[in-house]
């Protein structure tokens, strides 16, 4: 069974602009990719003062409008394949248009055998505040890596990769998975962590888990560092902005670097300021 990319869409115009990235990875690692649009149903209607008649007939004219954009955002879509001639080295391009709770669609993707990642781009939520509603909502449930591009960013090699890094046991095997995306490219992966004091308690745990990384990911393109700073998302900006990095790699189970990143407060920051893709990866299964 093929590998799929999920790339989650919110209207046709922004293709152009949005599958780049899922091209690249596709090609390189022989993914199909899925076009997924999503039309969120979860919308409240308040008709104060009318009656029930009033208000079903208005929730019938916008089920009527709901499904005649489906039909021209599907004929958008297939337009849009068809004038695609560099889609033809790719094993397959299929696209789904459905209605209904976003993350939860996502979630349920996520689960399917044959999903690889689910990639969002920037360019599609024109509110950066519902792409951080929709994170939180599936970072608990998500199964599957999930990938954030900047709007008009284009992901072609992959050649700096960057992991975020806590020191906990599930980094290792994660590390493993990301060696085995990152090989086709040819990437190099850097560890780093990032602690608001490096002592020398922080430098032997950097040098055990050094050690057991070299022992079982097998991977010799890997290489560690740590820097100090009172805010992981400054830590993690400022050497992505330094170092060329093609990629952020963050670990679900991580919990102390994404409660750090992803509060109210930093995670504006760290998607909207973040101008290179952010990749959160969940535990390997056991």
């Amino acid at each position: 069974m093929a590998k799929k990319i999920i790339h989650f869409i919110r209207s046709a115009e922004n293709l152009e602009n949005s599958i780049g990235s899922s091209i690249s990875i596709a090609k390189t690692l022989g993914y199909e990719i899925k076009l997924l649009m999503i039309l969120e149903s979860r919308h409240t209607f308040f008709y104060p003062m009318t009656s029930p008649l009033k208000t079903g007939l208005a929730s019938y004219e916008f089920e009527m409008i709901r499904e005649e954009r489906m039909k021209e955002e599907e004929k958008q879509i297939r337009e849009f394949l068809d004038q695609q001639p560099e889609v033809e080295n790719i094993p397959a391009i299929t696209y789904d248009i459905r209605s209904g709770a976003t993350d939860m669609i996502l979630i349920e993707e996520s689960e399917k055998d044959d999903t690889a990642m689910i990639l969002v781009n920037e360019a599609e939520e024109p509110e950066l505040g519902f792409i951080i509603n929709t994170y939180m909502n599936i970072l608990e449930k998500i199964s599957c890596p999930l990938l954030k591009v900047p709007e008009e960013f284009e992901l072609g090699k992959i050649r700096k990769i960057l992991y975020a890094t806590d020191y906990k046991e599930e980094d290792i095997p994660t590390l493993s998975m990301l060696a085995e995306f990152a090989a086709p490219f040819g990437g190099e992966i850097t560890a780093l962590h990032i602690t608001d004091s490096v002592d020398l308690e922080e430098k032997l745990k950097s040098h055990g888990f050094e050690s057991s990384i070299q022992e079982k990911a097998g991977y010799h393109k890997i290489e560690f560092a740590i820097r100090e700073d009172q805010s992981v998302v400054n830590g993690i900006l400022e050497y992505t902005g330094k170092g060329n990095f093609d990629l952020v790699v963050l670990l679900k189970e991580n919990r102390n670097f994404l409660k750090r990143i992803f509060t109210k407060s930093d995670s504006n920051r760290m998607l909207k300021e973040s101008d290179i893709p952010v990749m959160i990866y969940r535990e390997p299964a056991k």
